[in-house]
């Protein structure tokens, strides 16, 4: 994601990969069998993890049919797996990506019907072999997708409130805050619990894809499972229980019925203390906490009056919030200027298309020179 490239640098550098490059939403890097299974396990802010494997001109759709044909593809997949095929395009010679998808996928079937005279399934959802295609203007790319779906899908929300934050981005929030589990976290608008989720899943060192159950690396022909068990084993050794406390508070009790399943299903519930609290005008359940948190936009979800909802937040943090340190994400830039405080930090990110700032407030307790005296 947009904004996070340096943090997933940083992931990827804590696992023993080096030489990363940054790209723009992506790192390129090098990496070993070992690491690309630890990596699609632990790494926080990446999508998907793809293995290059060759590359060709194209300047027309027969083109690109053409040299993906030529490649023997049952030698990567079996005719029992299941296929999916994604395409990103910037180029002058296509257009449109859904039918680069679809003449790549026609491809593929063909080898195999060629060779057997029958064709794999495609399942786009959750595949066991995904094919992930790059064309810049004329040069294509393609990938062997070692994640399958997408790596934001860690297995734990089978549902969502009104605007779920990706799980990803809200990794990506926390590593940003410093959040590391050394001190006391809260969520003051928690929602169906992401943040939360994924607080409590840093806080515990939880690998952060631990509950999944499939990646598409597992169906290569050079998948060594022993090698995996031994990364999964190695991981799950060094889970802890966390050293904080965890609050999640919201006005909503289904919102908070939904974050109890999810984090349920964790088995984070018993890590994680969940309050119905309306936010406003009142003191935080925890003092001197690391405050993250997504209030509404005004967009999928409404507020009479957005701008007074934003200044009603700055007053509770300036009144309650002595000697925290919060948070917010928002898209609203305009209620932005209205909670009343001077951020610390402001960062450029996107939450799907929505361009947002996250912006870092610092609350002291007392006055802000009563501090440093």
């Amino acid at each position: 994601m947009f904004g996070l490239e340096d943090i997933l640098i940083e992931e990827l550098n804590a696992l023993g990969i080096q030489n990363c490059v940054k790209l723009k939403r992506a790192v390129k890097a090098e990496a070993d069998l070992a690491q690309l299974y630890e990596a699609n396990l632990k790494i926080r802010t990446g999508l998907q993890i793809l293995v290059p494997m060759y590359t060709f001109e194209a300047r027309n759709e027969q083109d690109v049919y053409d040299n993906i044909y030529k490649h023997d593809w049952t030698n990567e997949f079996k005719l029992g797996d299941t296929f999916a095929i994604d395409a990103i395009i910037n180029s002058r010679f296509f257009n449109h990506s859904k039918y680069i998808a679809l003449k790549t996928k026609d491809a593929i079937a063909d080898k195999f019907t060629d060779t057997f005279e029958e064709r794999p399934n495609v399942d786009p959802k959750d595949p066991d072999f995904a094919v992930n295609l790059y064309i810049h203007d004329d040069q294509v790319t393609v990938y062997k997708n070692s994640s399958g779906k997408s790596l934001h899908k860690r297995g734990y929300r089978l549902k969502a409130g009104k605007a779920p934050l990706n799980e990803v981005l809200a990794a990506g929030l926390l590593i940003l805050s410093g959040y590391d589990g050394s001190q006391p976290y809260l969520d003051p608008m928690c929602g169906s619990g992401t943040l939360l989720a994924e607080a409590c899943m840093i806080a515990t060192n939880t690998p952060a894809n631990f509950h999944r159950k499939k990646f598409s690396f597992q169906s290569w022909d050079n998948y060594d499972k022993s090698l995996f068990e031994e990364v999964r084993n190695k991981a799950e050794a060094a889970i802890c229980e966390p050293k904080e406390e965890i609050w999640g508070c919201d006005i909503s009790s289904e919102a908070l019925d939904v974050s109890y399943e999810n984090l349920t299903r964790l088995d984070f519930k018993k890590f994680i203390k969940l309050r119905k609290k309306d936010f406003l005008f009142q003191d935080p359940p925890i003092k001197e906490a690391l405050a993250v948190f997504n209030p509404p936009y005004d967009l999928r979800i409404t507020s009479s009056d957005i701008e007074e909802l934003y200044k009603e937040i700055g007053d509770t943090l300036k009144q309650h919030y002595g000697g925290s340190t919060a948070w917010i994400i928002s898209s609203n830039m305009s209620a932005f200027k209205h909670v009343g405080l001077r951020p610390s930090r402001k960062i450029p990110l996107f939450n799907g298309p929505l361009e947002c700032k996250f912006q870092k407030y610092e609350l002291y307790a007392g006055s802000k020179k009563a501090k440093y005296q």
